[in-house]
């Protein structure tokens, strides 16, 4: 008889602890995707005004240039809109090019300058870099595209 309630105790112990485990982690995922959806930067960024924007040369050809050169190129951005322009990313879609950008925050009718730096090191041939933006505009999402061809 002791033999038997000796298991009754651990099967009621091995049944509570498991309970409460999968009370712990469904409060735990619950909490993690309430955080996710109540995120003020996608909740802000769902919120932001649309507006307008002019790129001055969203493509730009350095032509031919020689191994381990440096390319900038700057890039202006204008609020062509009456809502406040905001630059929510920018990226580069290769280690060889660095981006950034003078402000992520334009009034209506200022611009921003978006520079970018291109290393030619190790490239040969014909090459095409991009570097892409996300901001509250209709478009959502513009690509400057940049093509340069090394000389051997």
């Amino acid at each position: 008889m002791k033999n038997n309630s000796r298991q009754d105790i651990i099967l009621w112990a091995i049944l509570i602890l498991s309970t409460a485990w999968i009370v712990f982690f469904l409060a735990s995922t619950r909490r993690q995707h309430k955080g996710e959806t109540s995120n003020p930067v996608s909740c802000q960024q769902d919120s932001i005004r649309i507006t307008k924007i002019t790129v001055d040369n969203p493509s730009v050809d350095f032509g031919r240039v020689s191994q381990d050169s440096l390319l900038k190129a700057d890039i202006t951005v204008k609020n062509t809109g009456d809502a406040d322009l905001y630059i929510f990313s920018l990226t580069s879609d290769c280690t060889c090019t660095k981006s950034d950008v003078s402000s992520r925050f334009a009034r209506p009718g200022e611009e921003l300058t978006i520079h970018i730096e291109i290393d030619t090191k190790n490239k040969y041939g014909r090459n095409i870099a991009r570097a892409t933006f996300e901001a509250n505009t209709k478009e959502k999402i513009y690509i400057i595209k940049l093509q340069y061809q090394v000389n051997q």
